[in-house]
């Protein structure tokens, strides 16, 4: 009976987690843009306008970054010799459409918002440099570890 009632939760849990991931993919540029500017609105106080306009970047950005992505992926997949080349073309430009990005939210936002949306992007990006250094630790430990255990065998 207890085995039954095991199979059953790990079933339920491994569907309903699924479904998640599932949902989450299936966010069209429009949603996650429209979430964007409602959450950006209640952080730094926009007004129905504003909201409006960010959406609006926000999609552009979106889109910029998912036809670099596309093209990236094309270029990659016809010369494979050439892939440092479209890596350092992607770097520059995602650059391209962040600063875009970031002049146009200076057009939106007030000084005070703006200033305010910028201390949130540091925290953004220091947190991401915190789990990124968490992820190189722990890759570090990993490799160690198989070090290890090829030394022992």
């Amino acid at each position: 009976m207890k085995n039954v009632m095991t199979v059953m939760l790990v079933l339920f849990i491994g569907t309903t987690a699924f479904a998640q991931s599932e949902t989450a993919m299936e966010r069209s540029n429009a949603d996650m843009a429209a979430m964007f500017s409602e959450r950006m609105g209640k952080k730094l106080g926009l007004n129905p306008e504003q909201k409006m306009k960010m959406k609006e970047i926000q999609m552009k950005r979106l889109e910029d970054q998912k036809k670099l992505k596309e093209d990236y992926n094309n270029r990659k997949a016809e010369d494979a010799d050439e892939i440092a080349e479209a890596k350092s073309a992607m770097k520059e430009d995602k650059m391209k459409i962040q600063e875009d990005f970031q002049a146009d939210m200076k057009e939106i936002l007030t000084a005070d918002q703006y200033s305010k949306w910028e201390m949130m992007e540091k925290d953004k990006m220091k947190k991401m440099g915190k789990k990124d250094k968490m992820k190189k630790k722990w890759k570090e430990k990993e490799m160690k570890s198989k070090k290890f255990t090829e030394e022992t065998t």
